[in-house]
């Protein structure tokens, strides 16, 4: 799906995240929880009308190193659910499962092939540890973007800063995507809401 064909103007990503961390060792853990996200966003054309999506996804991340596993249990809100899992074993190579397909590339991120998808968000949260040492530049792929996948452009960078939990080697406390035309965007580690949006 194509932002043109949403024919939206712009959305914005709430998030609420509630985990519990149920192993942990220095170089590896895991946390269970669930993630509720509300998208806001806009279309219609000449008669714009806004528009309020909300997913709820049951997750577990296993870390170990740089190696990484995402599993969500996605609903559609009609009594549909499935599994889809992402991960990494070298922090390169992007392996996803979501129940009918799988896929492998190389982009290095998981960025989320659409909206309501929330594993981008979920590594940017616990799984990005190995990702920052390598980061030489303030352009990033946006993770929450589909329009940075693998299936549409995997180039895509947009202008972001960000500030650490604890040094290099560890994951990010806070992450704003800049620029894109609208205000600053924020992810910020928090229980109760990362704001987030596209560009």
């Amino acid at each position: 799906m194509l932002k043109s064909q949403l024919g939206f103007l712009s959305w914005i990503l709430m998030m609420g995240v509630v985990g519990t961390v149920i192993s942990s060792s220095a170089s590896e853990y895991e946390v269970k929880g669930t993630i509720t996200q509300t998208i806001n966003y806009r279309r219609g054309g000449d008669h714009l009308k806004d528009y309020v999506k909300q997913t709820t996804n049951e997750f577990t991340v296993y870390v170990r190193d740089c190696a990484w596993l995402i599993q969500t249990v996605e609903n559609d809100g009609k009594g549909r659910s499935w599994q889809r899992e992402v991960g990494s074993t070298n922090g390169t190579e992007i392996y996803e499962f979501n129940g009918r397909q799988a896929f492998i590339s190389d982009n290095g991120i998981p960025v989320d092939l659409g909206y309501e998808q929330v594993s981008g968000h979920l590594w940017l949260m616990f799984a990005s540890q190995c990702y920052w040492d390598s980061q030489h530049t303030d352009q990033l792929t946006p993770v929450f973007d589909f329009e940075a996948s693998v299936g549409a452009n995997p180039n895509r960078k947009v202008t972001a800063s960000w500030d650490m939990l604890n040094g290099p080697g560890s994951l990010p406390r806070e992450v704003r995507y800049l620029g894109c035309g609208m205000r600053p965007t924020d992810f910020t580690r928090s229980q109760e809401q990362i704001p987030s949006a596209a560009c």
